[in-house]
């Protein structure tokens, strides 16, 4: 097993998305989120909702920062944008701002 950073723009699921998500009674998949895998147990599960702009791994050894400094197009954006639009206002107001994040998985 080993760690694997996906560089997303949008928002990553936090604890207060999750409560906000588990309260409104809806699924993950069905707002959009796209879950990841962690070989671990978690409070809530990793992931984000928007666009995924690349990924690394700690298998990959030594590599410039400037390989994860990622801007997400016009296009990247209006989907993300999108997508989190479409969320109620409660979920909506337990969120981070839309950003460029590094969201931790496991393989």
């Amino acid at each position: 097993m080993y760690t694997i950073g996906n560089i997303i723009y949008g928002i990553p699921i936090t604890l207060q998305v999750a409560k906000a998500v588990e309260a409104s009674g809806e699924d993950w998949e069905s707002l959009g989120f796209e879950t990841l895998y962690v070989g671990y147990q978690t409070d809530f599960p990793p992931g984000y909702l928007g666009v995924r702009l690349g990924e690394f791994d700690e298998c990959e050894g030594d590599f410039p920062l400037s390989r994860i400094m990622l801007s997400p197009s016009d296009e990247q954006k209006a989907e993300a944008e999108a997508k989190i639009n479409m969320l109620s206002e409660e979920i909506k107001e337990s969120m981070p701002s839309i950003d460029i994040y590094i969201v931790w998985s496991t393989s």
